[in-house]
């Protein structure tokens, strides 16, 4: 159930950027094509992590013994196609499939052994316009069929069962000119059960984001830093008091690219750090 849970959360964070680009024109559309241009760009085939914890006898970290966390695979637009997730030594893999004009046609989850878990199909117009999205679950059922209402400042991801019931569903909010963004989770009676708020720079990256689980009484505030090429550099997050509980360093490469992330708790000692590898296209 826990790792159901984990590779869930996960999922939220990959898909809302993949959901986007279909759906929802919004600020993050914005930032996640500048982040596939700079994957194409760098050709890059391939981004592998590892985990290393941070060992206090040693004063330094476990490098003997890492973790592996994820292995990405782009095309050569930039754009995901394969996500394999480890924990606990299993993998799950999460597949993208997208058009010719590079607009996704489907996500879905499987086993190691091919399995499917869960599948979501997307609908175009011959203009490319988003018409709905057909979701899967276990055994290939349809549970919903997913449809989008968008005008200038406001996106809703309309969610409902075969029989036509509203389900839980998903909206985001957008101020252009104050470069605010909010994604809003919403139930059958309408009412917030999450939310996401984030705020944008001037050239298009998230500055600040606070998340609210209301049915867990949680609340999380990340804060970014950028350097002078406009990557981040420090992420400071915080709970709901303002409390300083971990922050993470990110270091890049003379190119660019990003080399390792490390995380440190509220008082700046080290947990573990996170070292990512690539292949790239010839």
């Amino acid at each position: 159930m826990i790792y159901r849970l984990l590779i869930f959360s996960f999922l939220v964070f990959v898909t809302n950027s993949l959901f986007s680009q279909t759906g929802c024109k919004n600020l993050s559309s914005i930032f996640d094509s500048k982040k596939d241009s700079v994957i194409k760009a760098q050709k890059i085939l391939s981004e592998f992590i590892k985990t290393y914890d941070f060992k206090p006898n040693l004063k330094d970290y476990d490098m003997a013994n890492g973790r592996d966390k994820s292995l990405k695979n782009f095309n050569k637009d930039g754009l995901i196609i394969e996500i394999n997730m480890y924990f606990m030594n299993t993998i799950k893999t999460h597949k993208y499939t997208y058009n010719q004009s590079n607009k996704l046609t489907e996500i879905e989850i499987q086993s190691p052994k091919g399995i499917l878990f869960e599948k979501t199909q997307f609908f175009y117009s011959d203009l490319n316009v988003i018409l709905k999205a057909l979701h899967f679950i276990e055994g290939g059922e349809n549970d919903k069929v997913i449809t989008y209402t968008q005008n200038s400042d406001e996106c809703i991801e309309n969610h409902k069962d075969l029989s036509g019931n509203m389900k839980n569903y998903e909206k985001w909010i957008i101020n252009k000119e104050k470069g605010i963004e909010e994604h809003i989770y919403l139930n059958t009676k309408d009412l917030i059960y999450k939310r996401e708020y984030i705020e944008y720079n001037s050239s298009g990256n998230p500055v600040k984001r606070i998340f609210e689980n209301k049915s867990f009484g949680q609340i999380n505030v990340s804060e970014y830093d950028y350097n002078a090429d406009g990557q981040v550099a420090i992420e400071l997050t915080k709970d709901k008091l303002g409390t300083l509980k971990k922050q993470q360093k990110y270091i890049y490469n003379e190119s660019g690219l990003l080399i390792e992330t490390q995380l440190m708790n509220g008082e700046g000692k080290p947990i573990s750090k996170d070292v990512y590898t690539y292949e790239f296209y010839k």
